[in-house]
């Protein structure tokens, strides 16, 4: 009876405070306030614990402060909640190889370019992975899917220089 009615409310309400704090979000990291931004969003997330939106935004705060154990965490949940998250994907992909987990950043890297695979940021974040892991033939080979999705991208061909060179160093 009044059930209904309340949770419509409550719903109407959680997307009013959700747009509230990615909007505060956005007006507190340009001026570096994460802390604030934090706040928010922890008091977000008692309302509402799995708000995908949420978890990642507080995740990027994370990563910013460079707190990457909680970083982890909130992608972690993210990915559980919604396993094809190209975005959080992309970026726990990042947090591993800042934490020099180069084969789990290589298996997030990988479920992105199944689902994008003329993702040139991408190709990039996973060459690095496989340059320091020393598959020289597969940094090569990503190197060359991003000369053709940027064809006028000069710094790549800096790069296949270098990997080239290391690749007869080994």
């Amino acid at each position: 009876m009044h059930y209904g009615y309340e949770k419509k409310s409550i719903k109407r309400i959680r997307t009013k405070q959700c747009s509230g704090i990615k909007i505060t979000r956005r007006n507190l990291s340009k001026v570096k306030k994460y802390n604030e931004a934090l706040r928010d969003f922890n008091k977000l997330l008692k309302l509402e614990p799995n708000n995908i939106l949420v978890l990642r935004l507080r995740g990027e705060i994370y990563q910013k402060l460079e707190k990457y154990d909680e970083t982890l965490t909130d992608f972690d949940k993210v990915l559980k909640l919604e396993p094809n998250n190209i975005p959080v994907l992309r970026l726990r992909g990042e947090i591993y190889q800042k934490l020099e987990k180069h084969n789990e950043s290589l298996m997030d890297f990988d479920k992105v370019l199944e689902k994008e695979p003329n993702n040139a940021l991408t190709l990039r974040l996973r060459e690095n992975s496989f340059k320091i892991l020393k598959k020289y033939k597969e940094a090569l080979d990503d190197f060359n899917k991003i000369l053709k999705i940027n064809p006028n991208d000069i710094s790549v061909l800096n790069l296949i220089i270098e990997t080239e060179k290391a690749k007869t160093k080994q």
